[in-house]
C-alpha cells in the first residue's frame, strides 16, 4: 500500500500443537484449551518468514515473547533500519543518569513525523507501541471480519486506518495459513522432546521459504493466496470472528517516550492521508 511505503513486514504469534509431559502441561495450555507452543514470527510481503522465536509455553502472552526477542541480543531480532526501539530496565536507569528532564521535555516537544525516517513493522493491538512497530488505534473496529460482517459503513479516520492496517498485516496470517496447511505435523505433533518440537517449527518455516523463493515450483497453497489477496487458510487466522479491537485498552508502552511519539505521529499522518484519499 502506498500509504505504508516504509513498512517492511508484519509480526504476530501463532500456536502449534505440542506434546508435553503431564507435569508440564498446565503451562502449555493455550488459548483453545489444548497444549501448544507459542511461536512468534516476522514475515515480509512475499510471505517469507524472516524471524522466528519458537518453543514458548502456550500460556505465554505474545507481548512477553516480543519483549524477550528485543531484549536478548542472542536472538538477533531483525530491527527495522533506524528503528531499534527497545531500552531495557537497566539501560533505562543508566539513561536517566545521562540526560536531564529538561532534555527529555525538549525531545518530546519538537519530535515530529518529519524526523522519523526509519522503516517499521505492523503489529496488532496486543503489542506495545514503540519506535519501529506500528499498531492500530484502540477502541475501534480492527479485524477484517468485523468490517466485512458489519452492517454500518466505515466511519472516521481511525476506522479507515484500522481497516487498511489490518489488510496489510493480514500477510502474516496468510503466511501462517500456508505454512500450517502444508505441514500436517504442525497440527498433530508426535511426542518428540520439546527441543525437537521447537526445531520442527523452525525447519518447516525454512522449507516454506525455500518453496516460496523458487516460483518455478508450482505450489497449490501459495497459488491460492496469490490468486486472491484476501484469502487466508483457516489455520492461519489468529482470532475468532467476533473478537474486535473495540474493547482493548490504550497504547501500552515499552522504552523511551520519544519513540512512541514518533509512531503516534506517523499513525496520525497515515490516517489523515487515507481519510483524504
Amino acid at each position: 500500500m502506498p500509504f505504508f511505503k516504509d513498512c517492511i513486514g508484519a509480526i504476530d504469534g501463532t500456536h502449534v500443537d505440542a506434546r508435553v509431559p503431564a507435569e508440564q502441561q498446565v503451562a502449555y495450555i493455550g488459548r483453545h484449551g489444548t497444549t501448544t507452543q507459542n511461536v512468534m514470527a516476522v514475515c515480509d510481503f512475499n510471505m517469507c518468514f524472516t524471524f522466528v522465536l519458537a518453543g514458548w509455553e502456550g500460556s505465554t502472552h505474545d507481548s512477553r515473547i516480543f519483549q524477550r526477542a528485543l531484549m536478548d541480543p542472542s536472538y538477533n531480532f531483525p530491527y527495522p533500519p533506524h528503528g531499534k526501539p527497545f531500552i531495557s530496565r537497566e539501560a533505562l536507569v543508566q539513561e536517566i543518569f545521562k540526560i536531564t528532564m529538561f532534555l527529555v521535555t525538549i525531545i518530546h516537544t519538537y519530535c515530529a513525523i518529519s524526523n522519523f525516517a526509519g522503516k517499521y513493522y505492523v503489529v496488532d493491538a496486543g503489542y506495545p507501541l514503540q519506535r519501529g512497530f506500528l499498531k492500530p488505534y484502540s477502541g475501534t473496529r480492527y479485524h477484517l471480519p468485523d468490517f466485512r460482517r458489519g452492517s454500518r459503513p466505515i466511519q472516521g479516520r481511525r476506522e479507515i486506518f484500522n481497516q487498511a492496517h489490518s489488510s496489510l498485516r493480514s500477510v502474516i496470517e496468510r503466511s501462517f495459513g500456508v505454512w500450517k496447511k502444508k505441514w500436517k505435523i504442525l497440527r498433530d505433533m508426535p511426542p518428540y522432546s520439546l527441543t525437537k518440537q521447537r526445531d520442527i517449527v523452525i525447519a518447516t518455516m525454512s522449507l516454506h521459504n525455500y518453496i516460496r523463493r523458487h516460483p518455478s515450483r508450482s505450489d497449490t497453497h501459495f497459488r491460492a493466496c496469490d490468486e486472491d489477496e484476501h484469502f487466508i487458510y483457516p489455520a492461519g487466522i489468529q482470532r475468532r470472528t467476533g473478537q474486535s479491537n473495540e474493547n482493548s485498552g490504550g497504547d501500552h508502552v515499552i522504552g523511551i517516550r520519544v519513540g512512541v511519539d514518533e509512531m503516534v505521529a506517523l499513525r496520525d499522518s497515515i490516517a489523515d492521508q487515507l481519510h483524504r484519499a
